[in-house]
């Protein structure tokens, strides 16, 4: 539980010195012992998703029940089949998003869900997304593991009254550690050839939204996930398959 007096004279004393941080390897601890003092959270990951490329890195502390849960098994592929990565690639986002805000009920009995999540020992997640320049999403993942409650709406709150604060900070630190469009591996993944290929094939046959939807099913989203990432009705869905 936060100490409420005790956690904010702690984040402005963090966020005083990250505010004058030159060194970006600094400033990305400071920004993640800030969001520590806001809320109970178990582990934190700094990565960017991109279409052209497998995602990329900066910083993990999360304590995985298996390796299949760790962070080289999840940027070796399942990320691909993560709600957070679908919705970076697909939708408009800037802010904080929660895990069951961007997902339908059917998420929490996928084989995503009960294999990758558990493996990775997290039981709820909350990120911070924000667009980069390259095409890329900027992407600050908070979990929550098993042996404890899911993020409640006070947790939701909190982090939403810090979101400006922390945008301001994670932008700083991209801008000190890589170059615009220079971030991504050049490996590249099933996403960006499948949507190319779509693109091609159906460009004359089919709207922009329609290609979206094919996009969406090929690659194993539900009606109701598919609805859900491009909000539309899961009738829409349906007429466009």
């Amino acid at each position: 539980m936060i100490d409420t007096n005790n956690s904010f004279q702690k984040w402005n004393e963090v966020i005083a010195e990250a505010v004058s941080c030159n060194d970006s390897n600094d400033l990305l601890q400071l920004i993640v012992e800030a969001i520590y003092t806001v809320s109970d959270i178990d582990s934190i990951s700094v990565m960017i998703y991109s279409k052209q490329a497998k995602p990329v890195c900066f910083f993990d502390n999360i304590k995985p029940a298996s390796f299949r849960g760790s962070i080289t098994n999840y940027i070796n592929g399942p990320y691909q089949d993560n709600p957070f990565y679908r919705i970076a690639i697909t939708q408009p986002v800037c802010g904080l998003y929660s895990l069951r805000q961007i997902v339908t009920e059917e998420f929490w009995e996928s084989d995503h869900y009960n294999k990758f999540y558990k493996d990775t020992n997290m039981r709820d997640e909350l990120d911070f997304l924000y667009p980069i320049d390259g095409g890329g999403v900027l992407v600050l993942s908070m979990g929550r593991d098993f042996d404890h409650d899911m993020f409640g709406q006070s947790d939701i709150e909190r982090l939403k009254v810090i979101e400006p604060v922390i945008k301001v900070l994670l932008y700083k630190y991209i801008k000190a550690t890589i170059e615009p469009g220079k971030a991504f591996s050049e490996t590249p993944i099933n996403y960006p050839s499948l949507q190319s290929a779509i693109d091609r094939e159906f460009a004359n046959l089919l709207t922009t939204r329609e290609r979206e939807v094919v996009f969406l099913v090929l690659n194993g989203c539900s009606v109701k996930e598919s609805a859900k990432l491009l909000d539309i009705s899961p009738g829409t869905i349906k007429a466009h398959k």
